[in-house]
C-alpha cells in the first residue's frame, strides 16, 4: 500500500508527463513574398506562426536559391516576422520557412513563388497631340507606360 506521500509524489510526475507529453509545436508559418521581383533588390518575405503556449519562436526561411537564413528569432508568438533576400540571379523561386518554439519544431510552410528577372518599362504608347503647329506655339503631346513593379518612369521624346 502507498503511503499519501509517496501517492502524491506519483500524481505530481504522472501530471508532469501528461503536460509535457501534450505540448504541441508551433503551427506551420504562413508566409507572404511579392510574386515578382528586380534582380539585385532585397524581396521581403513576411512570416506568421502561432504557439498554443505563446512560447517566443524562431524561423529558418528556405530562400530557394541553394540559400536558407539559420534560426532567427527570438520572436513573440503570432507577431509578423520580416526579413530580405537579395536575389543575384533571375529565376522562379520557391520560398518556404518553418518555425521552433523551445521544445518543437513545425513542418515547412506551403512555397510562395517569387519570379525574379529584368523588368523594364513597357513601351510607351504613340503620343497622341497636334501634328501640324505654329512656329512659338506650346504644344502639348500625351503618352502612356507603366513598370510591373509600379517604379516610376521618365519620358524622352525624340523630335526628330
Amino acid at each position: 500500500m502507498l503511503s499519501t506521500r509517496k501517492l502524491a509524489a506519483a500524481l505530481a510526475g504522472l501530471v508532469l508527463l501528461l503536460v509535457c507529453s501534450k505540448k504541441t509545436g508551433p503551427s506551420i508559418p504562413f508566409v507572404l513574398v511579392p510574386s515578382v521581383a528586380q534582380r539585385g533588390d532585397s524581396v521581403r518575405a513576411s512570416i506568421t506562426s502561432y504557439d498554443h503556449y505563446s512560447d517566443s519562436l524562431f524561423y529558418s526561411v528556405d530562400w530557394g536559391d541553394g540559400s536558407e537564413s539559420g534560426w532567427l528569432g527570438p520572436v513573440p508568438s503570432a507577431i509578423d516576422y520580416r526579413i530580405g533576400h537579395l536575389y543575384a540571379d533571375t529565376g522562379v523561386f520557391a520560398i518556404r520557412a518553418k518555425a521552433k518554439d523551445q521544445f518543437k519544431e513545425s513542418g515547412w510552410s506551403d512555397t510562395s513563388l517569387v519570379f525574379v528577372r529584368e523588368y523594364g518599362p513597357t513601351v510607351p504608347r504613340r503620343p497622341s497631340g497636334p501634328d501640324t503647329a505654329v512656329v512659338a506655339d506650346t504644344l502639348t503631346y500625351v503618352t502612356t507606360a507603366g513598370h510591373p513593379l509600379e517604379r516610376r518612369i521618365a519620358f524622352q521624346f525624340d523630335w526628330g
